[in-house]
């Protein structure tokens, strides 16, 4: 299968950590190579719908992690955002286990008394359960005002590669605008596999034997593979290396092996 290909590819790499950015950015796409072998699991034992809701996770790793990245020249204000968060979360895990008497684990976070004396302000920022999004940088920018949401950043990231500034022509600046589509349709489409929707339920029609309407195998297969690489070649944007050579040739044999693309269509850029 193509995806293991790719786990294969990433499997064991180290990262240098000098950072917050880096810590930050490596965390995700390790967190995204969990959840696509997760999802090549799932699809060998013949569960694509559990598979689109992990890729549903999967996508909004790529949209963020690069969101990271595209910003990481004035990175202050992330990964303060991203620091203020998580003791937003730690000051929640704590109220709920005073409330309920039911604690899922240790807080996140040290909870230091000056920690507490800053609760109010961390929920004027997150809100009382913490929900709002660390990485959204809101309509006033970096985070201030009503949230803009997954898909402007989607947007953002589109726009940055077809002004070939970063990301291209994987988003944008080759054959065809790709991210904001993505995020469109295949993250609602995820999305309606993780909640309780028509889409995820194994029944052909409400008075008929128990089966998928189609089997999506093969498009949740598609999609994650595609998604995952990004994270790949989203390495060798955070360290600023030129795009592997042998990740290329691994990549575009997927293409060709995995999922019968035209080798004509696929030749690997020179350099």
């Amino acid at each position: 299968m193509a995806g293991w290909t790719l786990l294969d590819f990433l499997d064991g790499d180290s990262f240098t950590i000098d950072t917050a950015l880096q810590q930050i950015v490596a965390g995700t796409v390790l967190r995204s190579r969990d959840t696509f072998e997760a999802v090549c699991g799932l699809l060998e034992h013949r569960l694509p719908v559990q598979a689109a809701m992990l890729n549903r996770s999967l996508l909004e790793d790529v949209v963020v992690g690069h969101w990271v990245v595209l910003d990481r020249d004035a990175p202050a204000w992330l990964v303060d955002r991203f620091v203020r968060h998580r003791d937003a979360i730690a000051l929640h895990q704590a109220r709920l286990a005073r409330e309920t008497q039911w604690a899922m684990r240790h807080p996140i976070a040290e909870l230091t008394d000056t920690l507490r004396a800053r609760q109010n302000e961390l929920v004027r920022e997150f809100g009382g359960d913490a929900r709002r999004d660390w990485w959204d940088p809101g309509e006033d920018g970096r985070g201030g005002g009503r949230q803009v949401g997954l898909r402007a950043i989607a947007q953002r990231l589109e726009a940055a590669a077809a002004r070939h500034e970063m990301f291209h022509p994987r988003f944008a600046g080759g054959r065809e605008p790709l991210l904001e589509r993505m995020e469109a349709v295949a993250q609602k489409w995820f999305t309606q596999f993780l909640h309780h929707t028509a889409v995820g339920l194994p029944l052909a029609r409400p008075d008929g034997v128990p089966e998928l309407v189609s089997d999506p195998s093969e498009m949740v297969m598609f999609m994650g593979f595609r998604l995952f690489a990004q994270q790949i070649y989203l390495v060798h944007d955070l360290y600023d290396e030129p795009t592997s050579r042998p990740f290329d040739e691994v990549f575009y044999e997927c293409w060709i092996q995995g999922f019968g693309a035209s080798p004509e269509h696929l030749a690997i850029p020179e350099g």
